[in-house]
């Protein structure tokens, strides 16, 4: 903007951090800069011997609606000098999941819940749209469509169908869409239950209205079964295994040795025998490992290792389990790590 002669009025944003020392030499007398307090602008005018006036800001909230396509954003800027205050983004309206996609045919018009998810996967108010359904009373397909409002438009459907008889749970899912909230689990003399989610081959989390659950073999380390048994408009059963882990164990004392180390563990009743691995980096790459084989050793001398040299070593239990008739073992975490260095 140099050698403009006729700018007599200047407004910068706040949010501008650099000017040019020459961006606007040369102005017309009396020419006059308008900003926020404190601002780049300011110390710019300051330094220069222009006049400044600190913006009262007047904000206009603008809102561009997000669309099933595209982001909106909401903007507060000011309508005097253009700086803007806050800058949002209205993720677009991504995806409907219905409370439940198969019902059982009642004779009265059904209406499974909404939720509306957005592109980041967060959940969208009810407030910004309304929920209509259609044919949702006799048996077939039946749909809901979701119409936006206020910081969103445009609208999304979803199906569900109703029927009167039971439908395979083979059909619509199987094994490896049940979920656990753990699959393996330590072991604590106790039944572990952990929960349970099935979804289907489409990706909706189906009603546990739809299905029973019991467990096997759950107390004891080893394989514990999962029985999910369908009632209702499904009829079928499915299993999910989980892995009871032995209790870990930890490492009382480690002794150095000459070209070697004497390591002495924390028993466990309740294991079977124990693993000891020790190595010289510290992520156990190429590590060497030592089995005990009762539960009742808990001391193991180790030799013929580099002399004055440092190894990383840490241990865990295991239990032995018979899994389909074979002899297995479960092990458990590793310890926490512990270093010597040899003699």
């Amino acid at each position: 903007f140099q050698d403009c002669h006729d700018l007599k009025s200047i407004t910068i944003q706040g949010s501008a951090t650099t000017i040019g020392n020459k961006a606007f030499r040369y102005l017309a007398n009396g020419a006059v800069f308008y900003g926020s307090a404190g601002s780049t602008a300011q110390k710019y005018a300051k330094r220069k011997g222009y006049k400044f006036v600190v913006c009262e800001h007047t904000y206009k909230t603008t809102v561009t609606k997000a669309t099933t396509k595209k982001d909106g954003k909401i903007v507060k800027k000011c309508s005097k000098c253009k700086e803007t205050a806050s800058a949002d983004t209205i993720y677009r309206p991504s995806r409907i999941t219905l409370s439940d996609t198969l019902l059982k045919y009642t004779g009265k018009s059904q209406k499974p819940s909404v939720t509306v998810t957005d592109s980041k996967g967060k959940r969208i108010s009810s407030k910004y749209y309304s929920v209509s359904y259609k044919k949702n009373k006799n048996p077939g397909t039946a749909t809901v469509t979701v119409k936006f409002k206020e910081n969103y438009s445009g609208s999304m459907t979803a199906k569900f169908k109703i029927t009167k008889k039971q439908t395979s749970i083979t059909s619509v899912t199987s094994s490896k869409y049940v979920s656990l909230s753990k699959p393996e689990v330590t072991y604590n003399g106790k039944a572990q239950k952990p929960s349970v989610t099935v979804k289907t081959k489409s990706g909706d989390v189906l009603n546990k209205k739809h299905y029973t659950v019991t467990y096997q073999n759950n107390t004891k380390v080893g394989k514990a079964t999962v029985t999910l048994k369908f009632k209702g408009v499904y009829k079928g059963t499915l299993k999910k295994t989980f892995t009871i882990r032995p209790r870990t164990t930890s490492i009382s004392s480690l002794r150095a040795g000459k070209c070697g180390f004497t390591v002495r563990l924390k028993g466990q009743s309740q294991a079977t025998g124990y693993e000891i691995q020790y190595g010289v980096k510290s992520n156990f790459k190429g590590a060497r490992k030592e089995t005990i084989t009762k539960n009742t050793t808990i001391e193991r001398k180790v030799s013929g290792l580099s002399p004055q040299k440092k190894y990383y070593v840490r241990v865990r239990t295991y239990k032995t389990v018979k899994e389909n008739g074979k002899n297995t073992r479960v092990y458990s975490d590793w310890s926490k790590t512990r270093t010597v260095t040899t003699k």
